[in-house]
């Protein structure tokens, strides 16, 4: 099963990786734009799933989440992982 907890703290921590590879001067202003950029995902996300639901059905929005998901996980596939010591 999915863990909720697991995705939103590997969102911060992401987040946070690319927040302090900038400088100090620009932090606030790169935090922020990745904030809105991730409330504008989610908020897409939920309007789009809606859509779909009311005109097609639900099992069509889970088939679209599966081979979005099977698409992301083949790009990610040829990233290297960062490894944590």
């Amino acid at each position: 099963m999915f863990n909720y907890s697991y995705s939103f703290f590997k969102i911060e921590t992401s987040t946070a990786q690319k927040v302090d590879s900038t400088g100090p001067s620009s932090r606030a202003k790169t935090k922020g734009k990745i904030d809105v950029l991730v409330a504008l995902a989610g908020a897409s996300g939920g309007a789009l799933s809606g859509m779909v639901v009311a005109n097609v059905s639900y099992a069509t929005l889970s088939l679209a989440g599966w081979l979005l998901f099977l698409i992301l996980i083949q790009l990610s596939c040829g990233q290297e992982k960062l490894e944590i010591s």
